[in-house]
This record gives C-alpha cells, sequence and structure tokens, in this order.
C-alpha cells in the first residue's frame, strides 16, 4: 500500500503529477493522507470562483502557512476578512490612479536592459520591486537587493511548504532544515518590509491614507498588507515578463504587428503568455460548506485544486493549445470563451486586482525591449521548462545578446 499516494510524484514534478491526475476518472491527486480534487472544467472553475465563493475558501493548509510569513493581508485572508482588505486598498488599483505612473513605470523597464549578456531574471525583480513599492506604497527604493533576498527566501520557503502538506502543518520552532527557512524567511521579510516603511515616499504618495483606510490599523497589520502587496507583486510580475520574453524569442516576426499597432499587439502577446505560462498556474480551495450545483458538487472540507495551467492548455477548448499564438485573441475571441476557460487573474471576489498593472509593466517592457530586439540583440535562454512553485517561474536564465 502506498502510503504517499502521489506525494513523491507531486514534490519531484508538480505539472506531471496533476496531469495524471486530471487523466483519471476520479481526477483526485492523493497527497498523502489529504485528497485533492483537480477542477479542470470552465464551468465548474467558475462556480468555484463566483456563485460558490461564499462557501468554498482557500486551501486551509497552503493559507496558513502563507500567513505564517506573510502575516494578515489581502493575499491571505478570506470571507468577510478579505473583503475587507479589498475594499479599502481597491481604489489604488484604478486604472486611473495606474496610469498616472506610466512615465515612472516606463523609466524603470528601460533600466532592465540597460547591459548586454547579464541574467535578466534579477533585472526583472528590480523592476518589479521599484514598480510596486511606488505605486501601490508611495516608495522610491533603489537599493532593492534587501527585498530581492526577502521574497526569494520567502519564494524557497513556500516551495517548500506547499509541495509537501506535512511540513506545512509542522509547527516553525522545529529544529530542522526546512523550519530553520521557514523563520529566516520570515525574519527577512520583516526587516525588508521596516526598511520600506521608513524610506523616502515622494510628496503627493496616498500610502498614509491607504494604510489608514483599515479599521483599527496598527503598525503590524500595516506591516503585513506591506508584506503582501510588495510579495505578491514581485513574485508574480517576474516569471509573467520572464515568460514573455522566452516566448517572444521564437517569434521576432511579432515585431512588425507591434510597431503597427503596439496597443493591440502588446494585448495579444500579454494574453497568450498568460494563458500558455500563467504565474499564478495554481488555485488551492476548500468547501467550508457542502456544495451542490449543476456545475459542481463538493463535500465539505473537500479541497479543490483548480489550474490555469491545465484549464488553458485544454485541447476541448483551445486550439493548438501547447503552441504560442498571439493571434489567436482577435477582437471577440476571449468573450466567445467558457467562462471559466481563462482565468490568470482568478474572477469573483477574489479577482486579482493587479490585473491593470501586470499589462502596464507588460508593456513597459516590450516598448523598451524593441529598442534592441531583434536588430541590434537576440534573447538567449535555457530554454521552456517550467519551475512550478509558488509561482510557476521559468527554470535557468534569460540574456540579450548582442549581435
Amino acid at each position: 500500500m502506498n502510503l504517499l499516494g502521489d506525494l513523491r510524484d507531486f514534490n519531484c514534478d508538480p505539472l506531471a503529477a496533476m496531469e495524471r491526475a486530471a487523466a483519471r476518472p476520479s481526477h483526485l491527486l492523493h497527497m498523502g493522507p489529504i485528497a485533492v480534487r483537480l477542477v479542470v472544467e470552465p464551468a465548474a472553475v467558475y462556480t468555484i470562483l463566483t456563485s460558490a465563493s461564499n462557501a468554498i475558501g482557500r486551501d486551509a493548509i497552503a493559507l496558513a502557512a502563507a500567513r505564517k510569513l506573510l502575516g494578515t493581508g489581502i493575499a491571505t485572508t478570506e470571507f468577510a476578512e478579505h473583503r475587507e482588505h479589498r475594499q479599502a486598498i481597491k481604489s489604488a488599483f484604478a486604472q486611473r490612479v495606474i496610469a498616472e505612473h506610466e512615465a515612472v513605470v516606463q523609466s524603470e523597464a528601460d533600466r532592465v536592459f540597460a547591459e548586454y549578456g547579464v541574467p535578466l531574471k534579477r533585472r526583472l525583480e528590480q523592476f518589479a520591486i521599484r514598480v510596486t513599492a511606488r505605486l501601490l506604497l508611495g516608495s522610491d527604493i533603489e537599493d532593492t537587493a534587501r527585498i530581492e533576498s526577502a521574497t526569494n527566501e520567502f519564494h524557497t520557503s513556500m516551495r517548500t511548504e506547499f509541495r509537501s502538506p506535512i511540513q506545512a502543518v509542522l509547527p516553525d520552532w522545529l529544529p530542522t532544515r526546512v523550519k530553520g527557512a521557514t523563520r529566516r524567511a520570515k525574519r527577512e521579510l520583516r526587516i525588508a518590509v521596516n526598511e520600506v516603511l521608513a524610506g523616502s515616499h515622494p510628496t503627493g504618495s496616498d500610502v498614509p491614507s491607504l494604510m489608514a483606510r483599515f479599521p483599527n490599523s496598527t503598525p503590524e497589520l500595516v506591516a503585513s498588507q506591506t508584506t503582501n502587496l510588495l510579495v505578491a507583486g514581485a513574485t508574480t510580475t517576474v516569471p509573467f515578463l520572464e515568460w514573455m520574453l522566452r516566448h517572444l524569442s521564437q517569434r521576432p516576426d511579432l515585431v512588425s504587428g507591434l510597431q503597427a499597432d503596439f496597443e493591440n499587439a502588446s494585448g495579444r502577446i500579454i494574453r497568450e503568455t498568460l494563458r500558455l505560462t500563467p504565474p499564478a498556474w495554481l488555485v488551492g480551495r476548500q468547501a467550508r460548506e457542502a456544495v451542490d450545483t449543476p456545475a459542481l458538487k463538493a463535500h465539505k472540507g473537500e479541497f479543490l485544486y483548480l489550474s490555469p495551467y491545465l484549464t488553458h492548455r485544454s485541447a476541448e477548448y483551445w486550439e493548438r493549445p501547447t503552441e504560442f499564438v498571439p493571434e489567436r485573441w482577435t477582437d471577440g475571441f476571449e468573450d466567445a470563451l467558457p467562462r471559466g476557460a481563462y482565468f490568470p487573474f482568478a474572477a469573483g471576489s477574489h479577482a486579482c486586482l493587479g490585473g491593470g498593472i501586470v499589462y502596464m509593466e507588460g508593456r513597459a517592457i516590450l516598448r523598451a525591449l524593441l529598442n534592441y530586439w531583434p536588430d541590434r540583440a537576440r534573447i538567449e535562454h535555457d530554454g521552456f521548462i517550467p519551475d512550478p512553485g509558488f509561482t510557476l517561474g521559468a527554470a535557468g536564465q534569460t540574456m540579450l545578446i548582442k549581435v
């Protein structure tokens, strides 16, 4: 009898383990003693994220692991508490507010390609941290080393705890290598956030009013919310941008479209990158109450995994599902998809507030790249091997090489 079930396979290769589980009639993934049902059918996905969202919350194990590191904030709350946090900060994500920072974002994007032959991952981390800090926290950060280190520590710790539910429920005080890494990640995040909060805030920053909107706001709550925003901004933006560059390396023919109609062509490239390699590749949920609808039946306590990675690559809903084809995103294409077939930013009450920022950052990087690629430089990288952790990273390095 295999007591570990799919846990060993999931630790080694989560995507392959999930694909095998999705092919089973039961769609069950056995994570040791815990059975998790993969939900890949769009109607069921959409039901979980929208009409059943009051009965289905976040995956309790993953939520507990994230809260240990991030504290209480937009990314680590659910139900009424989440709605309170969301209501308090959503004005910072308004399109009008984001657009006011477009020149600053473009200036930061131009710095990414300032040198040839250097790994771009760190440059993209610096870009994402500076943009997130400026747009959402009103902070100017030049030296990002501390935050880079802290977010990388976080990603490593969450990767370990996410892939092993057993690790996630063990107390952090245990004198083990894994728990030592968790304690170090928490300490580094706390130090980095304190530096951000003590740093430079340009005149007109909305940070004081943004943080003051929380009822009974305390320094601890402000620090936790700041941590949530910084980590979410850095750990999701970087893999998205790196994947976009790798996909473009195979399609230099897209340059003419970008030059002729940048707004539409860039939007198609961003949508297709988010389809084929979504940073938020897995969404964990758990039924707090039984659900019985035409699209979904779930018993109380059941663990449910939604995977944009799997649903976005289903041949049932997508032509050439594993190929990078921005041209598919013609006018009306997304509206014709079944609801729940495309959800890179989730949906409903937990829909990502930062979608507009992602599009702004993607377009800024594309504008900066067009100054070099493909005539003056080529994009080199270590292939298309995913590195699934807290987000869907790209294994190896990506560089801009002078031609």
